[in-house]
């Protein structure tokens, strides 16, 4: 049981990690051009 706790918070902990990182992406980038 603790394994598979364990395996489900790293799962949705990676998940939110790659959500935000693309999120981060498709927000940064026209504020980046927009800079320019």
């Amino acid at each position: 049981m603790q394994i598979t706790i364990a395996i489900k918070g790293a799962l949705s902990s990676v998940t939110v990690h790659l959500f935000a990182s693309l999120w981060w992406q498709v927000v940064a980038t026209p504020f980046l051009n927009a800079e320019k």
